[in-house]
């Protein structure tokens, strides 16, 4: 089996976290077999698998293109530390992406499904374009969407990324002789789970989506998406000030404007789900 890299990209960082391959089923027996055999104590170095990680940070340019290929050129220099950290070769190995708030975008729309002609691929791929295109302005013209009907019936989610980020992660996998496994925004996994335990115990809950600066402070893009019994049915991604070193207080007001546009109750579960780990502001809305 071969390594997996995580690569975590934010703003103006990244974190690239490698998982170590671990022996087969088959390879362990064995040698657990020979350790009993030749009474042997077991190695240290078969007890578990080490993490290893790399950091990097780089200047957002005054151009896109130039953010990108600054971050293109941090991330191979991050792959680069671990091939010198690592003993083994990395070559084939998986290339999982995440990407922050920052550079991905979630949304929902409520539509009426009633109709064959609503679920055809032509119209959800015309609604999921037109939501990010009011989220995201611009900019949307140069994202990829994807969409999925909720189990609501009643309800598009639709995810999206940058289409010359993806590009560029693709060749960076292949100029690093690796295997781009997969990019999506860091909130689909989490998003997945917190659905399940929506739908498990019929309830609603809202996610707040931050991302920390390597500062530590939060960046300045944040999302919001609503749960029901394991839909998303609301969501919303805005842009703050930035907060300082003497609080954030724009975090909570743009949290309450969610909450009351979306009919939430005032006693509704908030679940913060911050990038790569959790912020100290999203911590405190979880009080």
């Amino acid at each position: 089996m071969k390594a997996v890299i995580h690569l975590d990209i934010g703003a103006s960082h990244l974190l690239a976290t490698l998982k170590p391959a671990v022996p087969g089923w088959g390879g362990r027996a064995a040698r657990k077999l020979g350790r009993m055999l030749q009474r042997k104590p077991k190695p240290v170095e078969d007890t578990a698998a080490t993490l290893v990680i790399e950091t990097a940070n780089w200047t957002t340019g005054t151009t896109r293109s130039e953010t990108l290929n600054a971050l293109l050129e941090a991330g191979a220099q991050a792959l680069q530390a671990l091939r010198a950290r690592h003993p083994a070769s990395l070559d084939g190995c998986r290339l999982v992406v995440r990407t922050g708030v920052s550079s991905s975008y979630v949304g929902v729309a409520p539509m009426d499904l009633s109709a064959p002609s609503a679920r055809s691929e032509q119209q959800l791929r015309a609604v999921a374009k037109a939501l990010a295109q009011e989220a995201l302005g611009a900019e949307a013209a140069a994202h990829d969407v994807r969409w999925r009907i909720e189990a609501s019936q009643a309800h598009v989610c639709v995810l999206s990324l940058e289409s010359a980020l993806v590009a560029g992660l693709q060749a960076l996998a292949l100029a690093q002789r690796m295997k781009l496994a997969s990019c999506q925004p860091a909130i689909a996994e989490l998003l997945d789970s917190e659905l399940q335990k929506s739908r498990y115990r019929r309830d609603a809950r809202t996610l707040v989506w931050t991302e920390p600066e390597p500062s530590g402070q939060r960046h300045a893009a944040l999302g919001f998406i609503r749960l029901v019994n394991g839909s998303a049915v609301h969501a919303w991604r805005t842009v703050t000030p930035a907060p300082s070193a003497a609080g954030d207080p724009w975090l909570r007001p743009a949290l309450d404007r969610f909450l009351i546009a979306s009919g939430a109750a005032a006693d509704e579960q908030v679940v913060p789900c911050a990038w790569p780990v959790r912020a100290p502001a999203a911590m405190e809305l979880a009080a």
